[in-house]
Parts: C-alpha cells; structure tokens; sequence
C-alpha cells in the first residue's frame, strides 16, 4: 500500500550537547567484531535520562572486548555496578539482565557523518557521582 510522506517540515533533532548524562540501557548485546570476528564488542543501546530537556533521545555504543582496548569495558562494568574501577577483577555479563540500569557517561561530538557531527560516548563513570 502506498503511502505520500511529507517531508517539508522536517527538521533535525536540537543537537546534544557535550558533557555528562545518565544514560538507560534499553538493549545490550554481544556480537562478533566487524572486521575482527573472534574480538566479541558489547552493542548498547541507551536512553538518555539527564538533563531533562533531552530525556528520550536514543544513544548508542560499542564496547570494544578486544584485548587491547578492554579497559573501556572495565570502565562500563564500574559504572554499571557503580564501584570504582580498581574494584572490578571479573563480571559474567547477563545481557538482559542489565536492561533498565543506568550509566553516567561523558559525550563528546565525534566527526561529521552526512553533514553531521554525532555524540560520542568518551567514558563512563558511576552515576551516583553525576552533577549537573
């Protein structure tokens, strides 16, 4: 069935701006790498829930469980589990069970993609420790 979309009043979303938020994972899972299948990466879908003026807006990330980058994943569990990073020794990662939980991270405006810059996560942190 056919159907006419009027796209004349459309406009892009208010750009996020860069600094930190809470984010809500709404879907986490793990996949095989890209280019590198044996190098499994976390696939995280978020809702961004601070500041209020941008609650809703979707984020991703990929966090990378390669060995030489596995430090982002060590700084995702600490914030996930919100303890600090040197307490964090092993985690068995159930993917549905981290559905709902809440990160802090800090986003960053990545290079321009389409005549876009889109916002990257750059860290995480516990989000007992967020501030506005």
């Amino acid at each position: 069935m056919p159907i006419n979309l009027d796209f004349s009043d459309v406009k892009p979303p208010e750009p996020l701006p860069e600094g930190n938020v809470l984010l809500k994972i709404v879907d986490c899972q793990i996949k095989p790498g890209k280019k590198d299948k044996e190098n499994l990466v976390i696939h995280v879908r978020y809702e961004l829930v601070e500041p209020a003026e941008f609650a809703g807006r979707k984020i991703r990330d990929w966090v990378s469980l390669h060995p030489d980058a596995i430090w982002s994943a060590k700084t995702w569990v600490a914030a996930l589990l919100r303890i600090d990073e040197e307490e964090v020794t092993d985690f068995t990662l159930n993917e549905k069970a981290v559905v709902g939980e809440v990160v802090g991270a800090t986003l960053v405006e990545g290079e321009e993609y389409r005549g876009r810059k889109p916002m990257n996560v750059a860290t995480y942190f516990n989000p007992t420790e967020y501030d506005l």
